[in-house]
């Protein structure tokens, strides 16, 4: 099982690295969809710390105190502070480099979105109170793949495709201008 705080520094390296926001908001969120697909692919957890139901979402409340002095700022990990990949097992990693490749193209306020999707263990949950480890394998379960976030998008209308295009610019139906 991995330490929590180990897999916290690793999402901080990896946004100080690409020079990406990491706040305390974001990680907590990060956090909670890597324990929520580590359940819901290997039936056991990532790391120990109970995650609970905020008002934002879901925190580790152990990880939300250590970083609390940032308050909404970047937090940046000084020195040798960083973790070595040796620290996680392979399924451990794999995890955690999928939810950084799937989760962290996204603003922070749409993982707060994510999160607050009705019918997701946070909302099936009373506020401060910890959000069953079992909750979050069947709900995670359900969606299959990493790229089931996709599926949030599906209430949106599709793209529209230009009809043609005069000298490299896309030309766009004259309907989609006109006044309703």
């Amino acid at each position: 099982m991995a330490d929590v705080f180990k897999v916290a520094k690793f999402f901080i390296q990896i946004a100080n690295q690409k020079e990406d926001e990491m706040t305390n908001l974001r990680l907590n969120k990060l956090l909670y969809f890597a324990q929520a697909w580590f359940l819901a692919r290997y039936d056991r957890p990532l790391f120990a710390n109970d995650v609970v139901a905020w008002k934002l979402g879901p925190v580790v409340r152990t990880v939300y105190d250590q970083y609390r002095s940032y308050g909404e700022n970047n937090i940046i990990l000084e020195g040798n502070e960083g973790v070595e990949l040796s620290d996680f097992t392979e399924e451990e990693l794999n995890t955690l480099l999928d939810i950084t490749e799937e989760y962290g193209k996204y603003a922070t306020s749409f993982l707060v979105d994510v999160t607050h999707k009705s019918g997701s263990p946070w909302s099936c949950t009373t506020s401060s109170e910890v959000i069953a480890p079992a909750l979050m394998k069947e709900y995670y379960r359900k969606e299959s793949s990493l790229e089931s976030i996709e599926d949030i998008l599906k209430g949106l209308p599709p793209p529209v495709e230009p009809s043609c295009e005069i000298d490299g610019i896309p030309v766009f139906p004259k309907a989609l201008f006109d006044e309703e």
